[in-house]
């Protein structure tokens, strides 16, 4: 059935919109649970975060998958239509946001959100973490690697068309050190059977503005404000929720999976306006947030406010 759902997904991308686009952005994320024969390592692991040269974009998604599945096609086809014109309106307030981050480190702080997974799992046995916007790896980063398996972690960090969110979309994938000289993160095309491939997933985190405006522009200001302390503390908190997100899926099994997909499915949002309202099962919910499955195994955390 969920084969059926993405061939069809994909024979409609193709369709509408060409096969360029289609082989380009129909990305669909692989799930693999790590297994508990492999949480041992025998030995230290290291950890890789790779991140974008540009600390963050405005979103532009002609119809990517996650639209598809979580928005719905019809508003992402809308969505198509007038990219060109919001990305005009969004450049002067984007250059206006990535001014206020001209200090801030997205390594830096991707490290110190990281360092959560290697405190609260110990069995995982996380040597040392490092970030890089070099993707894939030099040969030589690669050797210089002196544990067998490595984890990484890939992130993508964007603001909504109508600047009222954030979006931190994370990959990882705990593989082992040979992997990474064969295949580039940005290039997903493995498969459950890729050798040394061990543990995948995706992980999407929203972190709305609050009393956001109609205007990207008066958004943008709030965002900006306070010496940008406003959007800063937003990707920390994106960062940290991957984070939290991740500590967790290492360490599902089976069984926990199968009492997910056994609930009953809801939509959340950070705005009943989103396009990127997102339809799945619950996997948790606090006063900070709720996180989601989608169909696919993506897990999908949205802060705040949520739409029942």
């Amino acid at each position: 059935m969920r084969k059926s759902v993405r061939r069809i997904a994909a024979i409609f991308l193709i369709l509408v919109l060409g096969p360029a686009v289609a082989s380009a952005e129909a990305y669909f994320p692989l799930r693999i649970l790590l297994s508990p024969e492999q949480r041992e390592s025998g030995g230290g692991r290291h950890m890789v975060i790779f991140v974008e040269k540009e600390t963050i974009n405005s979103r532009v998604n002609p119809v990517g998958l996650s639209s598809v599945t979580g928005g719905g096609i019809v508003p992402a086809l809308i969505d198509q239509t007038i990219e060109g014109s919001r990305k005009q309106k969004a450049e002067d307030p984007l250059a206006e946001v990535r001014a206020s981050l001209a200090d801030y480190d997205l390594k830096i702080s991707a490290v110190a959100a990281a360092d959560h997974v290697k405190k609260n799992i110990e069995w995982l046995g996380v040597d040392r973490i490092v970030a890089t916007d070099i993707d894939p790896l030099p040969p030589d980063d690669v050797s210089a690697i002196t544990d067998a398996e490595v984890l990484t972690l890939q992130y993508r960090l964007e603001i909504e068309p109508r600047f009222d969110a954030i979006k931190l979309w994370a990959h990882a994938e705990l593989v082992d050190k040979e992997l990474l000289k064969e295949l580039s993160l940005k290039k997903i095309k493995k498969k459950k059977t890729t050798p040394g491939l061990k543990f995948s997933q995706d992980f999407i985190c929203f972190v709305p503005l609050r009393g956001a405006k109609g205007d990207i522009n008066e958004n943008a200001a709030q965002w900006i404000g306070d010496g940008g302390k406003p959007i800063k503390d937003s990707i920390d908190l994106a960062l940290a929720g991957v984070a939290r997100m991740l500590t967790t899926a290492l360490a599902v099994v089976e069984d926990d999976a199968k009492i997910v997909k056994s609930r009953k499915a809801k939509r959340v949002g950070y705005s009943a306006k989103a396009v990127e309202n997102y339809y799945g099962k619950p996997v948790s919910e606090d006063e900070t947030g709720t996180v989601i499955e989608t169909q696919f195994g993506e897990w999908v955390y949205y802060y705040w406010p949520t739409q029942k």
